[in-house]
């Protein structure tokens, strides 16, 4: 079953989408939806990940490195508006990309 207070999304690697539903350790998790002050990434992995909010237009507003070991990521976001934003989530080897609505 699925929350509906959390995004699911699909992993994209080089070679195309895989289906998360056939390796949920992949699956990452963003929250509260919609946002208010903050958003936390929970990544189900080790690793040094860059981790970006991007508004509709394509404008990075928020970047920064994080060193993970499976616990959650808490980023201000206190400075954006209301809407629809997108966020990613990467590496040399992996790429999480989703969408998160913020409503103050």
């Amino acid at each position: 079953m699925f929350d509906e207070s959390v995004y699911y999304v699909k992993v994209t690697e080089g070679s195309g989408i895989r289906d998360l539903s056939a390796d949920a350790s992949e699956i990452v998790k963003v929250y509260p939806v919609p946002a208010k002050d903050h958003i936390i990434f929970e990544i189900n992995s080790e690793g040094v990940f860059n981790i970006e909010v991007i508004n509709i237009t394509g404008r990075t507003l928020y970047k920064n490195k994080f060193e993970l070991k499976n616990a959650p990521v808490e980023i201000n976001i206190n400075d954006m508006s209301d809407g629809l934003y997108f966020y990613r989530i990467y590496n040399d080897n992996t790429q999480f990309v989703g969408k998160i609505t913020i409503k103050k």
